[in-house]
């Protein structure tokens, strides 16, 4: 369909089209854009095409020209795709799993488009001058409408929160809505570190909806005897005294500060989500992956060097601190009892970056400059398994271990605030945004790692 002058024009006027546009199917598609907004009625679309007073005015109608039987306004989250692909790990390239097994997924265009809704509109509620166009507005109308949230009201953390009640609580600071999140932005920040850091695609990974504090149990085997209740011979009775263990973690804090141009809010939604998501993901990566293996257990979740009941294979074949051997990294192998050594237990060894070149710089022999484990040192794997560098550690420290046996607890609802407050921000024209998270990890059976300390420093 040709679009006529008239019609042209009247979309310039609206600043719906350019009048440097040359070809007709720009103008087409602002036309139809303009018609399901409602910033032109298909009388106006009728008069401006074919004449206000023309017979041909009075039978075509503009579904009729753009086919359909109905113009039908679409919602903004049907502008952007929803297609997810498998995410794979930066390192191997290999698909990432979750703890049961299944494939993760990437962030969708249309998630990225919805988290940067969300931030514009929250950092709009924190006083920033933030302007938001008007597909935006109906976008955060919609998460409204359709998304769960997840958060605090009244000191009560709550979940599942239909949004048609948060939008109520959300500017009342009293109520503690401005805790409030929808689910999906926890689940899109999640997902960077997730496929990109060493540690943490390979733990167990859990979340949980409430609570300070985490009170779970492992179960133990029960013992089994033999040759019992013959000729007068009693059975032991079996002890249950110790087959159920409390797993107990506290929930710690952690904080993502991000400095943010406020020019730069301005920039379209999906960009904005895209950008500001990775960046928090990216710094979430260091930072659990750093507890994962050496968390303190104090102001951050345990980790692995800091776990009890792990077992210590002791010095080094040439004692302690001397360089590593062969039967090292094989005493630390077998210092992990079979049955965690299967592919589901997601063993791997663990130390710097220094001790794995070591570990590879091991030659055939005094005369021989050959490696014992090949020239593929940027496989990252040693005795078949692979080799996660965490830079975090010193030289002399050095473990292997089922990571499924690690478990981080994700507390959800993550808090985000905005400020713009402060010398340095005003003159930078900066603003602060903070999205605070809630961890407990902790080793839950130390039986599944072995480690040393006495390495070569």
């Amino acid at each position: 369909m040709v679009i006529k002058q008239a019609l042209r024009d009247y979309l310039v006027e609206l600043n719906l089209a350019k009048a440097s546009w040359e070809h007709n199917a720009p103008f087409a598609e602002a036309a139809m854009a303009a018609l399901e907004s409602g910033k032109l009625t298909p009388e106006k679309f009728s008069e401006l095409q074919y004449g206000k007073d023309s017979d041909v005015s009075k039978r075509i109608t503009p579904s009729k020209v753009f086919g359909g039987d109905s113009i039908r306004v679409k919602k903004p989250s049907e502008r952007y795709s929803n297609v997810k692909s498998v995410g794979k790990h930066a390192k191997t390239g290999l698909p990432v799993t979750d703890e049961h097994g299944k494939q993760v997924e990437t962030v969708s265009e249309l998630e990225k488009f919805q988290a940067g809704c969300w931030l514009k509109y929250t950092a709009a509620k924190s006083g920033l001058p933030v302007q938001m166009a008007e597909h935006e507005r109906e976008a955060v109308e919609e998460i409204f409408a359709e998304q769960a949230f997840c958060g605090k009201i009244g000191g009560v953390y709550e979940n599942d929160i239909p949004g048609s009640r948060v939008k109520a609580l959300i500017s009342d600071s009293t109520s503690g809505g401005v805790e409030l999140n929808p689910t999906f932005f926890d689940s899109a920040v999640i997902t960077f570190p997730l496929l990109h850091s060493e540690f943490l695609p390979r733990i167990d990974l859990r979340d949980m909806p409430r609570g300070a504090a985490v009170e779970t149990a492992s179960i133990g085997n029960p013992t089994v005897f033999w040759g019992g209740g013959l000729d007068g011979t009693s059975t032991s009775p079996f002890d249950t005294s110790s087959l159920v263990a409390e797993i107990a973690a506290t929930v710690r804090p952690v904080t993502v500060a991000v400095e943010v141009g406020r020019d730069f809010l301005s920039d379209a939604a999906a960009d904005v989500g895209r950008i500001l998501v990775e960046n928090i993901g990216q710094r979430m990566l260091a930072e659990l992956d750093k507890v994962i293996i050496k968390g303190d257990g104090l102001t951050q979740p345990q980790g692995i060097f800091n776990a009890s009941g792990l077992t210590d294979i002791g010095n080094p074949t040439g004692g302690n601190g001397a360089a590593p051997q062969v039967s090292d990294l094989e005493r630390l192998l077998f210092g992990v009892p079979k049955q965690y050594r299967n592919a589901s237990m997601r063993c791997a060894f663990f130390g710097n970056d220094v001790t794995y070149s070591r570990i590879r710089g091991i030659a055939v022999g005094a005369s021989d400059a050959r490696r014992v484990f090949g020239m593929d040192h940027g496989s990252y794997s040693v005795l078949e398994h692979p080799f996660l560098i965490s830079n975090d550690l010193g030289n002399a420290y050095c473990g292997f271990g089922a990571l499924a046996k690690y478990r981080l607890w994700r507390r959800m609802a993550q808090e985000v605030r905005w400020t713009m407050e402060g010398r340095e921000l005003a003159l930078k024209n900066l603003a602060l945004l903070t999205v605070r998270g809630r961890y407990a990890g902790k080793v839950v059976d130390g039986a599944a790692f072995a480690f040393t300390d006495n390495a070569q420093a």
